[in-house]
């Protein structure tokens, strides 16, 4: 066997992937976990070669802070945890898009304080100054991603018709950290309570807004209107929560070419009926 953990010479162990996943599963989904959040725990993060190699080559790679110097046996002084110099919204916005990278690369539970320290640049103390634990960061990844979700509406929601918005939509999906992040948060919000509230939250938030838009289109004739909005709405979010779901894993599917193809077809589905 050579190259990568997956490929193998006989039957059995043929999908290490799969089987790994039948042996984690059980205690995953006991622990309160879903289907979803067993596939994630097993299947390999970026960093040990799980997604394609298209996939890995958006991302930027981890930096490695660089070894502590000797101290002659002398204990190392604790961080303090003072503010920050410099503005505060700046930086904590900084920091948010290293906690994005992080757990799009290393996973939910890679992602530390400690590694987005050494992403942002930030000591370990100044991240604890945003953030006082691991699970604060994660549920102010949550809202973070909402916030970005958020103003692809806003931008789409300037959009004449339904085209145009799936454009906007499109340029969008091209930030392969946010829907990897965004995998990784979907899936352990059944074991972070705080995590699965402002998902729940959020999501139900954005749907309300898609359904404005889909009304305001279908009232300019751009949308069927044989349906209502709502039902519209949860149609458009399901396929797309699907491609998010497979975009790590099937890269080369989700290309530029094929994903204007497949968002032509998403058209197609809910535009009006030509006159």
């Amino acid at each position: 066997m050579s190259g990568s953990k997956r490929e193998v010479e006989t039957d059995e162990g043929r999908y290490p992937a799969i089987d790994r996943y039948h042996a984690a599963a059980p205690a995953a989904m006991s622990r309160g976990g879903s289907f979803i959040t067993a596939l994630v725990v097993v299947l390999p993060s970026p960093k040990f070669n799980g997604y394609s190699k298209s996939m890995k080559a958006t991302l930027k790679p981890l930096t490695t802070a660089a070894p502590d110097a000797p101290n002659k046996g002398k204990p190392k002084p604790a961080r303090g945890r003072g503010r920050p110099v410099g503005d505060r919204t700046a930086q904590r916005a900084k920091l948010l898009k290293a906690v994005m990278a992080v757990i799009a690369q290393e996973g939910y539970i890679g992602a530390s304080l400690r590694k987005v320290a050494t992403y942002a640049g930030f000591t370990t103390g100044a991240v604890s100054y945003y953030f006082d634990n691991k699970e604060a960061m994660i549920v102010a990844a949550a809202e973070h991603l909402f916030d970005e979700f958020d103003a692809m509406l806003r931008a789409m929601r300037r959009s004449a018709d339904l085209r145009e918005g799936m454009e906007r939509w499109l340029t969008w999906m091209s930030d392969t950290e946010l829907w990897l992040a965004n995998v990784q948060l979907i899936a352990f919000a059944a074991q972070e309570p705080r995590c699965a509230e402002v998902i729940a939250r959020r999501y139900a938030r954005y749907r309300e807004n898609y359904t404005i838009i889909i009304r305001a289109w279908q009232k300019s004739g751009s949308v069927r209107d044989d349906l209502p909005a709502e039902i519209l709405t949860d149609q458009l979010c399901a396929i797309t929560d699907g491609w998010m779901l497979l975009l790590p894993i099937e890269a080369e599917r989700f290309s530029p070419q094929n994903l204007r193809k497949m968002t032509d077809g998403l058209i197609n589905l809910v535009a009006a009926p030509p006159p």
